[in-house]
């Protein structure tokens, strides 16, 4: 957790708002940090360059629609 909670607290310092999710993976636990959603391209793509910028691996996950 406390990795997630350090890129947690990497993306607040650059004014991004994550949350970190636990998630259940059979028998592992991971920790997600989650920005969004973002339903706005232009702010989509921003972002993505934002974290780029800062060296933070992103996905881009579509959630419903």
């Amino acid at each position: 957790l406390s990795d997630a909670e350090r890129v947690q607290a990497q993306l607040a310092k650059q004014g991004v708002d994550a949350k970190v999710q636990r998630v259940a993976v059979d028998n592992d636990v991971w920790h997600r940090v989650c920005v969004g959603p973002i339903n706005d391209v232009n702010e989509l793509n921003r972002v993505r360059k934002q974290l780029q910028a800062a060296e933070v691996d992103a996905l881009v996950i579509r959630i419903g629609d």
